[in-house]
């Protein structure tokens, strides 16, 4: 859910001008911050104004997987998931069609990638994605969790 709400207000705060940068590294200083019982800190979202402009305009420096690498069918309305940031841009989503219905899974990472922070990251990447199809599609978008499945042959 961290990743759903905070990429909202990532876009939000670039559209007035300010640059913002996720620090999933970062630490609170505890001689200022007082914890929560109950909760524990999970990431962190910095903003201000940037010395330059906050926006890519090159696409030369912005991988992505393709379409095909995320999807089961090249579908248009998935470009917003498809260009949203993730962690280590390791885009961790893939979605499979079912009708109308899109199914979002987080993809297995291989061994040397299965660290647990790697994969906290990782669920927070799917909000982020699921942000960028809200913001998109504000009138159709729908979400609800279902229990795992498995996915044979990805």
């Amino acid at each position: 859910n961290i990743g759903f709400l905070f990429q909202q207000m990532d876009l939000y705060l670039q559209t007035l001008g300010l640059g913002v940068c996720w620090l999933g590294m970062g630490r609170m200083n505890p001689k200022t911050t007082t914890e929560v019982e109950g909760m524990k800190f999970v990431i962190m979202l910095a903003f201000g104004h940037p010395k330059g402009d906050q926006l890519r305009h090159d696409r030369k420096g912005f991988k992505r997987k393709s379409m095909e690498q995320i999807s089961d069918i090249v579908d248009p309305r998935l470009e917003p998931a498809r260009v949203a940031p993730s962690s280590v841009n390791s885009q961790p989503w893939y979605f499979l069609h079912d009708g109308e219905t899109l199914h979002v899974y987080c993809a297995e990472r291989g061994i040397l990638k299965r660290t647990h922070s790697l994969t906290d990251m990782n669920r927070i990447d799917i909000g982020i994605a699921l942000a960028h199809l809200y913001v998109a599609n504000p009138e159709t978008f729908r979400f609800f969790r279902e229990a795992k499945k498995e996915i044979y042959g990805k």
